[in-house]
């Protein structure tokens, strides 16, 4: 089974909250003009959904579109969100402590509410910190990137649970570092488990990206 299939996954109830590691004030991954506090989240308890599907019955949603965080011209990270048939409501970035599926944990860094967007179809903000001209509320906003060992990955979702969106496939801080201006991460989606997980493409052809292969 790939593992980069669109899917959810149901966390264990009554975790702790802990408080994930981040990069210092000094990495070149903080966002130009924003800084903040680091922010103590909360294990997620009920079935939270996620892009990463391990074998979890009655938790699958269907894929309808994909995500991509990339560097726009200043430098700056950012999360692009392209749907095929269906706004996202919603969405998260967050790091499975168990990328082999052993235990159903996740630790969840940042959330986002997607407003209505002049094309409800796509949507892009800022992976640090908060920009209310993107219409997208930070919700619990990242301040810095979590630093290694974390492979995140970022999810997005309607309200109702019946469509979703994901990418990159638990790609890190050092994934994130590489990438120039204009470029974009994104899930390799080969359906090869012999294949890298996530590629770099501009965002031009990110903006291309075939919606058959989305239902």
């Amino acid at each position: 089974m790939d593992q980069r299939e669109g899917g959810a996954r149901c966390p264990a109830e009554g975790s702790d909250t802990v408080e994930p590691r981040f990069l210092g004030p000094d990495s070149d991954l903080q966002n130009n003009d924003d800084a903040g506090r680091v922010v103590k989240l909360q294990m997620l308890t009920g079935c939270f959904l996620v892009g990463v599907a391990l074998a979890v019955t009655g938790c699958g949603v269907p894929d309808d579109g994909w995500v991509g965080v990339g560097r726009d011209e200043d430098g700056n990270l950012r999360v692009y969100l392209r749907t095929c048939h269906h706004p996202m409501d919603g969405a998260s970035l967050s790091w499975p402590d168990d990328p082999n599926g052993a235990n159903f944990h996740e630790e969840v860094f940042a959330e986002w509410t997607i407003g209505p967007q002049p094309d409800p179809l796509r949507a892009d903000w800022p992976l640090l910190g908060s920009a209310p001209a993107s219409r997208v509320v930070a919700d619990r906003p990242l301040t810095k990137v979590p630093g290694p060992p974390k492979n995140m990955y970022i999810f997005a979702g309607t309200n109702d649970n019946t469509f979703s969106a994901s990418g990159p496939f638990l790609f890190t801080a050092a994934d994130l570092k590489k990438l120039r201006p204009g470029q974009v991460l994104v899930d390799n989606n080969t359906g090869r488990e012999s294949d890298p997980p996530n590629k770099t493409i501009t965002l031009s052809q990110f903006d291309a990206i075939d919606c058959t292969q989305y239902g």
